[in-house]
């Protein structure tokens, strides 16, 4: 079987991309900081030709817990209180399909709700994580229409005693 290599093309010496051969939507675009370091981040809007479904996800990069409602954007990114420093341009499409993960659990009797916005206002794409063993939850059930350039984050709302956790989601675009 050949092995399949990413694509991978730099810029001056600051800016590079990278695709993965085989994964229809990602590509990360990294950019040398003033450390020496690459930082990354992915491109929500990136599509392979001929594909209708896009996945869009990100990650908090510190825990988020206690009551403390915030919002989070594409790839890993630090949660903010500020919906406006992680919202991400969205595609023309139906949204559907959140899936939402955390780890340490929220803890007994209590929650994280994660629910994706459009244009800084709640849709019906909202889940629930609840409990001490439970640590994903899903909305399969719910869609929303979007438009090229409207602007989507995912609230995260933890209850008063929630464990301190990272919380990973992901979301479906039909487009």
């Amino acid at each position: 079987m050949p092995t399949r290599r990413p694509s991978f093309t730099a810029g001056r010496s600051r800016h590079a991309s990278f695709t993965p051969t085989g994964v229809r939507h990602l590509r990360f675009a990294f950019e040398r900081s003033a450390h020496g370091r690459f930082d990354y981040e992915t491109d929500p809007t990136f599509t392979v030709p001929g594909g209708n479904l896009d996945l869009l996800s990100g990650a908090t990069l510190s825990e988020v817990g206690f009551g403390a409602l915030v919002y989070c954007g594409t790839a890993y990114c630090r949660p903010s209180d500020s919906e406006d420093e992680v919202q991400f341009a969205l595609p023309a499409g139906t949204v559907k399909r959140l899936y939402v993960r955390c780890y340490p659990a929220p803890g007994f009797g209590e929650s994280f709700a994660c629910t994706f916005r459009v244009d800084k206002a709640d849709t019906l794409i909202a889940a629930t994580i609840s409990g001490n063993g439970r640590n994903a939850a899903s909305n399969v059930s719910n869609t929303v229409t979007t438009t090229a350039g409207q602007a989507g984050s995912v609230k995260i709302t933890p209850s008063s005693g929630a464990a301190w956790s990272y919380l990973t989601w992901t979301l479906e675009i039909d487009r």
